[in-house]
């Protein structure tokens, strides 16, 4: 498990953590859009041309599940052009220190990217869905670029949207039993039946 509370080296270590104390009985799956700049960084940097067409190669054998012989080919290049590990002053840009970094993301995360087992098990390999779900309720409940800070009413928020889309009339049951709702009956009263006089 070591692996995995190390898995993201560039801020993602706290998910790994999320995982392994909640959902540790889940198996878990890298998000395949995660690599392509990775990737796409190292092959610019190991390839005096032909890049796109390496990058093609090494995704390509991500997506198959080959990612020992992508981080073999990954680290054989880098040796051809000669860039080795990078001193400790490199700037990010250094093509040293693009391809170390992305040979040490695949290292820390080839547990977490078993794509064909996890497509053919029809598992989603990437959360694309669940980030532009959680757009979506944000456009939908309070708007883009706005926030709840505290988040007090969310929840109360969330519970009127929810039964305003809903298919049923919990809204205007709701509505209609508000004290000064014009469609309250005013006659109906407020004490429970066994606290009236008789």
């Amino acid at each position: 498990m070591e692996r995995v509370a190390r898995a993201a080296a560039r801020g993602l270590a706290y998910k790994w953590a999320i995982h392994k104390k909640w959902f540790a009985d889940f198996g878990p799956i890298l998000d395949f859009v995660h690599a392509p700049s990775y990737l796409y960084a190292a092959a610019t940097s190991a390839a005096a041309a032909g890049r796109w067409a390496l990058y093609v190669r090494w995704m390509t054998a991500r997506w198959q599940g080959r990612a020992d012989e992508l981080r073999a080919s990954l680290r054989a290049r880098a040796d051809e052009r000669g860039l080795g590990p990078p001193d400790a002053e490199a700037p990010e840009t250094d093509p040293r220190a693009m391809v170390a970094r992305t040979i040490t993301y695949l290292t820390n995360t080839v547990g977490h990217m078993d794509y064909p087992h996890d497509r053919r098990r029809g598992l989603p390999v990437t959360s694309a869905a669940v980030e532009s779900l959680i757009k979506e309720v944000n456009d939908r409940v309070k708007g883009a670029e706005k926030f709840w800070n505290p988040p007090a009413g969310a929840a109360a928020i969330l519970q009127v949207w929810a039964a305003m889309l809903g298919d049923d009339d919990r809204l205007d049951e709701y509505l209609g039993s508000r004290p000064g709702s014009p469609g309250r009956d005013p006659r109906r009263s407020e004490a429970p039946e066994d606290s009236v006089a008789a």
